[in-house]
C-alpha cells in the first residue's frame, strides 16, 4: 500500500501582489490572499521572512468560501540586485492537516 502523496487542501495562499520588484532599502506591505476552500474555520497565519524568521501568528476566521487579504510587511536589502522571498502560511487551528502556504520571490531594485 502507497502512502497518499497528495492532500486536496481546503484553504488556499496566493501572493496577491502582481509586483516581483521591490526598491532597496525600503519597507513594503506585499499582499496575500487566504481563501478558506472547505467549512468555517480559524486560521493562523504565520508569515516568514526572506531569513525564515516567523511573524508573530495572526489569526483570521473565515466562513465557507471566504477570503481574507493580508499585507505581509517586507524590509528589502539596501543593495539593488539582491533577491528576497516572502513566505506565508496558513493552517488551521482546530485541523492540523488543514495547512497550505504561498511563497513570492522578488528582486530588489534601486530606489
Amino acid at each position: 500500500v502507497l502512502p497518499r502523496l497528495i492532500r486536496i487542501q481546503t484553504v488556499q495562499v496566493s501572493p496577491a501582489a502582481t509586483v516581483t520588484e521591490l526598491p532597496a532599502g525600503a519597507l513594503v506591505n506585499v499582499p496575500f490572499l487566504v481563501r478558506n476552500l472547505g467549512p468555517e474555520a480559524t486560521f493562523q497565519v504565520v508569515i516568514l521572512d526572506q531569513r525564515g524568521a516567523p511573524s508573530q501568528p495572526v489569526h483570521v476566521h473565515l466562513p465557507a468560501g471566504a477570503s481574507a487579504l493580508l499585507e505581509a510587511p517586507v524590509e528589502t536589502p539596501r543593495r539593488p540586485g539582491a533577491s528576497l522571498s516572502v513566505t506565508v502560511i496558513a493552517s488551521s487551528t482546530t485541523d492540523p492537516d488543514r495547512v497550505n502556504s504561498a511563497t513570492l520571490s522578488l528582486t530588489v531594485i534601486a530606489p
